[in-house]
């Protein structure tokens, strides 16, 4: 595991403690997958806007086509929300 990789795993690690918390994945893909369930967590949403996915590559987790800048979800739909892409938006400030 690289360290970038390794830094995030302990980051969610330490800081969400309940594994049944809700989190969203802003802009997340199959790494976020594969550490969030390797962490033992079962309720994520993954959101991305590549139309190639359909969701089932994140299995058991679920799936949704989501802009990073204009999410759809109403306040407090997540406890968590986690990205690592805020540098590829358009107005990262």
């Amino acid at each position: 595991m690289n360290k970038r990789i390794s830094y995030y795993q302990a980051t969610i690690d330490k800081w969400i403690k309940h594994r049944d918390a809700s989190i969203l994945v802003v802009a997340g893909g199959k790494t976020d997958s594969e550490l969030f369930r390797e962490l033992g967590f079962n309720n994520v949403t993954i959101s991305n806007v590549d139309k190639r996915m359909k969701g089932n590559e994140f299995h058991p987790f679920k799936w949704s086509y989501q802009d990073a800048e204009n999410l759809s979800f109403g306040d407090n739909s997540f406890d968590f929300v986690v990205h690592a892409a805020l540098h590829h938006c358009s107005s990262p400030h």
